[in-house]
């Protein structure tokens, strides 16, 4: 099931000409939307866009209206003005309302935030299966296998077939200048001037069924048939694009393209240079097919919603040939060889073809390639592996040595990177640095007082010291051997280092956890999130030689011009321009892989290369940033006052005080709605923006009486509020009128009220003051006694506080239901337990625990037997048969248990006991309980939090498949 973003992982091979794989035109990407996303439901049946710039789809089970992060339904159970049921078709307005048609209860039609039934009482139990308004104003319908009119009073008029075409169900409707195209299962026909005419017969149409007509934008039509998708040009000639029965839907875009979709699943992209590609999106199709503002096209089918957009990357997958689609690292050799080191093994791409997958020494052990270096003496490689120790190729792909890397240890260490030297190679391992020298490993980092930290990098500068990045600090090593090292959190402010750039004039950029760092002399600059970088970890700096810098983390890859970082420094600008490039530009995944090396690299032919669990990912440099290009337009979704909505409007007169205001924004850009950024200020009551981040709603609270004019800004990232030509904005008046007794007139009689009292207290004064001596010390006492009590009363809140401190804290860590610790103090727990064990040298072991069957305990006996159920297994878990363990649960029907000190053996015995003795333990009146439970244990692969459940999820998985009820270790 896809889920959100769907790069597909093809590379739109031409099928006319062979093409290099990494030499490929414009790709086009896929993003599908579903139930899951906020769809009413996933068949969608038509598309439009209304005047602001919104989509709206009409599906099975309501409209919804699309902002590019959200859906707004209107549906039976949340519109009372309209029966929103088996929605046929939307229809976009000039005035800005939009039609809906129905199955069953005629036209609805939505306009300033409120629907209504739409034309006279003839349309109200019509079934509209397609709308279409022409040139001429006139509305028409199809129904089944009728067309009608809409008259002046809003009744449908039926329209007759012509003579020589047996009616029958109408496909879809098309404006012609003014007349009106009708595609039917028995052909083609036209009504102009009120008569039925039947169309394209002298083209062979005749007789054939006619799926759907689109206009080529030059005067010609496109037209799906019962025998494939054809041109009818403008000059008349008449050309076959696809001969198929399964053509359903023929689209020209303003590219110029053709886009052809079939009843397979398949779509055909025809560009305007004759090229051909396909694209396999699957599902029914529908009617519903669309280009929008931004020239990015719109698809409905069975699956739901698609979204069909160029990108600036692309992917090399499985699919393209690659071993495997972990990939860890790449480089190219001067020969123009790519070297692909992934979880497979280490593969070569030779004019972007794919050559088979390096056979391995060992095929006993992980193929996995980590780290690559050139070969200064060919155009071969040098590769560290995960366990089969250094390995030496030369440029056919040929080993020619192989080095165990087995150091203090009987089994070959991890290589994380590689760097040549005169007399042998410098390897980083998890263990610190070593060398190799005639054949034989040893430890050099020890030696150079670095310790036995991971060493992430190695790098040469131009006066031959090498850089060594660490887990933990770093060091320069000099060619007299003498080392100066940066301890972490000390010389360095950061923890781990990742990689390092070296510039012509000295300057060291380092990628560390912390940031980005510029060494320039003795100076030492950080950027970081407060800079303008969206993440400050980052594993690769490469310069792509046109003055800018590519950063790549865990949350895509980021893109810098160098100047940016003068401006900064020079303060010229308050942040850095960043240009993202994610999932959403057609990478494979957003997540680049690091902490081995190189993690990337430029391609002879510009193009950028990165590694990521999904695949090899490529940028084309030129191509990235072309979305944040334009102005988005933005528009107002909502405006409430003290909790009321109120009608959309350019000003509002608030006459009541208002408690709190809260206006909701959106711009409308869809190619890249993530990379949105908003800022908002009211004018008035605040003269600096207010950064929003990506946040849509600005909330004011207690706004006092006065004019104000709300002002909000967006723009695609890289921000350059300054850049008006980039910004799109939106402004609204507001006018919060003073309560009565703020007025002028009314403050005014205040006063002179006030005056007048004042002079009778003045008069008075002397009179009043011996007794008010007497009451201001009875007073005095009665406050003194009263703050007494006060002190009393606080004291008691404050230790009723910090109980409650301690049952929030222990709410915030325990499940409500089962009184178990809850997934988040699982997650500390885990993370402390493998330090631990870490550090003692001790065994340790979890299980994931899934309940068999539990949505079908639900539905058959109710979630009140299903929280007994949970709560019954909490108990036998919080009370283990033997020895200690920690038992949280996870969400839903999951639970983990952390077992310290227990060997995989261990652990999986005491698991079949526990999985033994819920099977055979009845809970009254609730049904059989059986658990299936995944066992990882602690050790190399599976060190970490998230590697050690995955393991223990993916046995998991395994018992379930294997039929429940079991252990799988």
């Amino acid at each position: 099931m896809w889920r959100g973003l769907v790069w597909l992982v093809l590379t739109w091979v031409a099928l006319l000409l062979p093409a290099s794989v990494l030499a490929q035109p414009v790709h086009y990407g896929v993003y599908r939307w579903d139930m899951r996303d906020g769809l009413p439901h996933n068949l969608v049946h038509s598309i439009a866009q209304d005047r602001q710039g919104f989509l709206w789809a009409a599906t099975w089970e309501g409209v919804v209206r699309f902002n590019g992060r959200s859906f707004t339904v209107f549906d039976n159970e949340n519109t009372e003005q309209a029966r929103l049921s088996g929605v046929f078709s939307v229809l976009a307005e000039a005035d800005g309302s939009i039609l809906a048609g129905t199955a069953f209860d005629g036209i609805y039609r939505h306009y300033q935030g409120h629907w209504a039934p739409y034309g006279g009482s003839g349309l109200r139990s019509l079934r509209v299966e397609d709308m279409r308004r022409t040139g001429d104003g006139t509305l028409w319908l199809s129904s089944r296998s009728q067309l009608l009119r809409v008259d002046a009073q809003g009744q449908p008029q039926p329209v007759p077939f012509p003579d020589g075409i047996e009616p029958g169900q109408i496909h879809g409707l098309y404006d012609d200048a003014g007349s009106l195209l009708v595609a039917s299962v028995n052909g083609a026909w036209q009504v102009r001037d009120g008569r039925s005419l039947p169309w394209g017969q002298a083209q062979g149409f005749a007789g054939k069924q006619v799926r759907q007509i689109s206009s080529d934008g030059d005067g010609g039509w496109l037209v799906a048939c019962s025998d494939g998708a054809w041109h009818w040009q403008a000059d008349g000639q008449l050309r076959q694009l696809l001969a198929s029965s399964r053509v359903s839907l023929v689209l020209g875009d303003s590219h110029k393209a053709v886009w052809i979709v079939s009843n397979d699943g398949w779509v055909s992209r025809i560009g305007a240079d004759g090229s051909r590609q396909r694209l396999a999106l699957g599902g029914l199709p529908t009617r519903a097919f669309f280009e929008d503002r931004e020239g990015l096209l719109w698809l409905g089918n069975s699956q739901g919603l698609y979204r069909l957009a160029p990108g600036a990357a692309r992917a090399l997958t499985q699919d393209d040939g690659l071993g495997n689609d972990y990939v860890r690292s790449v480089l190219q050799t001067a020969d123009g060889t790519v070297w692909i080191g992934h979880a497979a093994g280490l593969q070569r791409w030779q004019g972007g073809q794919p050559g088979p997958v390096l056979a391995m020494p060992d095929p006993q052990l992980s193929g996995t390639v980590t780290a690559l270096a050139l070969d200064p003496h060919g155009d071969g490689v040098w590769a560290g592996t995960y366990e089969q120790g250094v390995l030496r190729f030369d440029a056919s792909g040929k080993l020619l040595q192989r080095v165990p890397v087995a150091y203090a240890s009987e089994r070959s260490l991890m290589v994380r990177a590689l760097l040549p030297t005169d007399d042998g190679l410098l390897v980083g391992t998890p263990r610190g640095l070593l060398r190799l020298a005639q054949g034989r490993i040893e430890p050099l980092g020890s030696t150079l007082g670095l310790g036995d930290y991971a060493v992430q990098v190695l790098s040469r500068d131009r006066q031959g010291r090498v850089w060594i990045g660490m887990e933990s600090g770093m060091a320069v090593l000099g060619p007299d051997g003498r080392v100066e090292h940066w301890q972490a959190g000390k010389q360095l402010p950061a923890h781990s280092v990742f990689d390092f750039l070296h510039d012509a004039d000295g300057t060291v950029w380092m990628a560390t956890d912390s940031g980005l760092l510029r060494l320039r002399g003795d100076s030492l600059r950080v950027y970081d999130h407060r800079s303008g970088l969206p993440r400050n970890k980052m594993f690769r700096i490469i310069d792509d030689g046109r003055g800018r810098l590519w950063l790549s983390s865990n949350q895509g890859v980021f893109r810098v011009a160098r100047a940016q970082f003068d401006a900064v420094d020079q303060r010229r600008q308050p942040l850095l321009a960043v240009d993202v490039i994610d999932s959403s530009d057609g990478m494979p995944a957003s997540q680049i892989n690091g902490a081995t090396w190189p993690a990337g690299w430029q391609h002879a032919d510009g193009q950028l290369m990165f590694p990521t669990g999904q695949g090899l990912a490529l940028i084309d440099p030129e191509l990235a940033g072309r979305d944040a290009l334009g102005v988005p337009p933005v528009v107002f979704e909502q405006v409430m006052v003290n909790g009321n909505r109120q009608p959309l409007q350019d000003a509002y007169r608030l006459l009541q005080p208002t408690n709190r205001l809260s206006i909701n924004y959106v711009a409308l850009a869809f190619a890249s709605p993530h990379k949105l950024r908003y800022r908002y200020r009211l004018l008035g009551f605040e003269e600096g923006w207010v950064e929003a981040g990506d946040g849509t709603e600005a909330v004011y609270t207690n706004l006092p009486p006065g004019n104000y004019r709300f002002q909000v800004q967006a723009m695609v990232m890289p921000l350059q509020w300054d850049n008006p030509a980039r910004v799109g904005s939106a402004e609204l008046g507001l006018e919060q009128v003073p309560v009565f007794w703020r007025r002028p007139l009314v403050m005014l009689a205040a006063l002179l009220l006030l005056a007048l009292l004042l002079g009778v207290w003045l008069y008075s004064r002397m009179y009043r003051y011996e007794r008010r001596q007497q009451r201001l010390n009875r007073l005095v006492a009665q406050r003194t006694e009263e703050l007494r009590l006060k002190n009393a009363a606080l004291e008691a809140a404050g230790r009723e506080r910090d109980d409650l401190l301690i049952q929030l804290e222990r709410q915030a860590l325990h499940d409500s239901l089962t009184e178990l610790p809850n997934r988040r103090a699982a997650d500390a727990y885990l993370q402390q337990a493998l330090e631990q064990a870490a550090a003692d040298g001790t065994p340790l072991c979890v299980a994931l625990i899934d309940v068999d069957h539990f949505k079908a305990i639900n539905d058959r006996h109710g979630h009140a037997v299903g929280d007994r159920v949970l709560a019954h297994l909490a108990g036998l878990l919080g009370k283990p048969s033997e020895g200690a363990v920690f038992a949280a649960r996870q969400g839903g029907e999951e639970f983990l248990l952390v077992m310290p000190n227990n060997t995989l053996e261990r652990a999986l015995a005491r698991m079949q006991v526990l999985c033994e003795r819920i099977a055979t333990t009845q809970l009254a009146d609730a049904p059989p309980v059986t658990v299936s439970i995944g066992v990882a244990a602690y050790g190399p692969g599976h060190a970490q939090v998230n590697t050690l459940l995955a393991a223990a999820d993916a046995n998991l998985y395994r018992a379930k498949e294997a039929g429940r009820n079991r252990v799988v270790g």
